[in-house]
């Protein structure tokens, strides 16, 4: 098994409504309360939370960013997203954990639709011929132009397949880009499922021959 490191991490998760919430349904007031407090939400500040409307039914859309660039929460009337990106350590991972572990706590979503879960990572090999000989070990198509990866994929202890594409970075030199998507419904024992999603996509990936590095 070749050990690879998670070198920049990125999750995103998509829930749609269904059906879709109006303004006052989806009480937008409490939701951006839960993202400026510290203890229980986010903890933004009032200037990193925007809500633009057009019409009083279905016609808004709130926007928080946070960590700079690297996070982002979307609301609109059919669903909400929220986009962490660049977790480069074992300390980054667990303030995404706290926060995932908030999010879903407080929202209460039913158990469908289901959760859309993607997520990225780029991990650096030792050097350019380990990137090589790697893809030398799955046969390519002649008309390939480039190395790549794909399958679904059953795994064990996950309830619906997983989608996985691996590919050489575009990021980091020497690199490969791997990406996973997969759902999951919205009834968990949230902190110990989402401590588990390494897991899922460690062994998700342990079909290509992988296994990740602990995180630093």
């Amino acid at each position: 098994m070749r050990l690879v490191p998670l070198d920049i991490l990125s999750i995103t998760l998509d829930i749609p409504f269904v059906p879709p919430l109006t303004q006052r349904a989806a009480d937008l007031e409490a939701f951006a309360a839960w993202l400026c407090n510290g203890e229980m939400g986010i903890g933004l500040r009032t200037d990193q939370v925007r809500l633009k409307t057009w019409d009083d039914l279905y016609g808004y859309e709130m926007v928080a960013q946070f960590f700079g660039d690297n996070g982002l929460v979307t609301r609109t009337a059919d669903r909400v997203k929220l986009v962490i990106r660049n977790s480069r350590n074992r300390a980054d991972w667990e303030l995404v954990s706290r926060i995932l572990m908030r999010f879903y706590t407080n929202m209460q979503f039913p158990a469908k639709p289901m959760t859309t879960f993607s997520a990225n990572v780029h991990s650096r090999l030792p050097a350019a011929d380990e990137l090589v000989s790697f893809f030398q070990g799955f046969p390519l198509p002649e008309m390939a132009s480039r190395p790549a990866l794909f399958s679904y994929l059953r795994v064990e202890g996950w309830e619906t397949d997983v989608r996985v594409l691996i590919e050489k970075s575009k990021v980091l030199p020497d690199a490969l880009f791997m990406i996973w998507e997969t759902q999951f419904q919205n009834e968990q024992d949230w902190e110990t499922f989402i401590a588990e999603l390494p897991g899922m996509m460690e062994r998700a990936v342990n079909r290509f021959g992988l296994a990740f590095m602990p995180m630093a």
